[in-house]
């Protein structure tokens, strides 16, 4: 019965793809209309920050089925919903080149302030030497900014990495100029 199921659901699923990959190529998609309603889904959710990763992974594994990090591979979405050493990562979204994690990013729903993160990410640096880009994706605005860019550029300087913290709509914009 299980896999008569999963069969069923293989089908239907095949079927959708095929009746939206139809759709879109006659519509006119608003890039901004699209963006409200994953969004409003978010933010109305009871697993808000977990649907916040999974719409952050989503979006890259679109980008890597259309090859636009063509010597990356993205890592398969942790069922945890901490990045941690326990499992073997830095971030929710993570890109590896030869195995090993050049760039990650971590949603933040519905935290500003971002000091605990930053550290922990200095820590995180001292196993994980490889990485040189990563980044925080808040839900809201971030605060206190200024207090902590000074400490961002100091582990940026001792590491070689990259640091950004965006707004979840500030990410997705640099994923489509990207």
């Amino acid at each position: 019965m299980l896999r008569n199921e999963a069969s069923n659901f293989k089908i239907f699923s095949i079927q959708i793809s095929e009746n939206l990959i139809s759709y879109l190529e006659t519509a006119k998609i608003d890039r901004n209309i699209v963006f409200s309603i994953i969004l409003k889904h978010i933010d109305t959710s009871d697993y808000a920050t977990r649907l916040m990763e999974i719409a952050m992974h989503s979006l890259m594994q679109a980008m890597q089925e259309l090859q636009i990090f063509s010597d990356s591979v993205l890592k398969p979405l942790s069922q945890t919903r901490s990045a941690n050493k326990n499992h073997v990562n830095i971030a929710d979204i993570e890109l590896l080149e030869c195995g090993q994690i050049v760039e990650a990013w971590d949603a933040k729903y519905g935290q500003s302030y971002l000091r605990d993160e930053i550290e922990e990410l200095s820590e995180n640096l001292q196993v994980y030497l490889d990485v040189l880009k990563v980044g925080f994706v808040t839900s809201i605005k971030p605060e206190r900014f200024e207090e902590l860019e000074p400490r961002c550029r100091e582990i940026e300087k001792d590491f070689g990495v990259s640091i950004e913290i965006l707004t979840f709509e500030e990410w997705v914009k640099a994923r489509f100029n990207s």
